[in-house]
């Protein structure tokens, strides 16, 4: 191996190592970054267990094959067939602060 080829592959290892370690090390900032990009639509998806998701593009959404429902975020009828309330949970990867007062004000109006 040549004394150029080393040197790259040494400065390109040692950047994919400390990216990894970045990682790792911090993985809020990279889950926030993510979660910059997922913004409240005109739907949101309950999966089987009550879980609602803001967004369709979700990981954690249709979990192990499971279908999921969509509603419009305007209608209560979604909240009226869940009841009692404390059966609906919100999915952290997804719903952010906003979303979530916009869900509990739904809540509140019915």
């Amino acid at each position: 191996m040549s004394d150029k080829r080393f040197k790259w592959l040494l400065a390109v290892s040692s950047l994919t190592c400390i990216i990894a370690v970045a990682i790792w090390k911090y993985p809020d900032i990279v889950k926030a970054n993510a979660a910059k990009d997922m913004k409240l639509g005109e739907y949101a998806y309950v999966d089987p267990c009550h879980t609602v998701h803001a967004s369709r593009k979700c990981p954690k959404l249709n979990y192990k094959g499971w279908k999921s429902e969509r509603i419009k975020i305007d209608s209560i009828d979604f909240f009226h067939r869940h009841v009692p309330t404390y059966e609906i949970s919100f999915c952290p990867n997804c719903v952010n602060d906003k979303d979530y007062e916009k869900f509990v004000r739904l809540l509140e109006s019915r």
